[in-house]
């Protein structure tokens, strides 16, 4: 878990550096090169994308499943209307791989927070995915 979390302080840590560091023409008609564009947002991608699936291959345990879930999926909250959030909320989707190992009570009550805190209309096609597969899970 500590792996997972450093993958988001170091992500968060780069987006601030990046934010301070763009022009007030950072993209605007095209000039300069856009901070929503920068590489860290892949890299943070590629660093949780390789964790959950290192923790997938090996011997994953339902309480860490949960508790990677979770952390994913609650890691864009605080930062609703500031320049993470968007990569953040993307990043939701990295835990679909995780389902299939969280308790289906755990499934249950996610989905509710779910409902809650990702409403239908701001979902993207990778959390209707998550969605569907948090529903299945609960079903077991």
């Amino acid at each position: 878990m500590e792996q997972l979390k450093a993958c988001y302080e170091n992500y968060l840590a780069e987006a601030d550096e990046v934010l301070k560091n763009r022009t007030p023409w950072d993209g605007v008609f095209g000039i300069g090169s856009p901070s929503k564009n920068h590489p860290c947002h892949i890299r943070f991608f590629r660093a949780v994308e390789a964790w959950v699936e290192n923790f997938v291959n090996n011997d994953p345990n339902q309480q860490l499943a949960e508790e990677a879930v979770t952390y994913i999926l609650e890691g864009a909250e605080p930062y609703k209307n500031k320049f993470p959030y968007w990569t953040l909320f993307a990043a939701h989707g990295l835990a679909r791989p995780l389902i299939p190992y969280v308790s289906p009570e755990y499934a249950e009550k996610t989905l509710a927070w779910y409902k809650e805190h990702c409403p239908r209309r701001e979902r993207l096609p990778v959390h209707k995915d998550l969605f569907k597969l948090l529903k299945k899970q609960a079903r077991a």
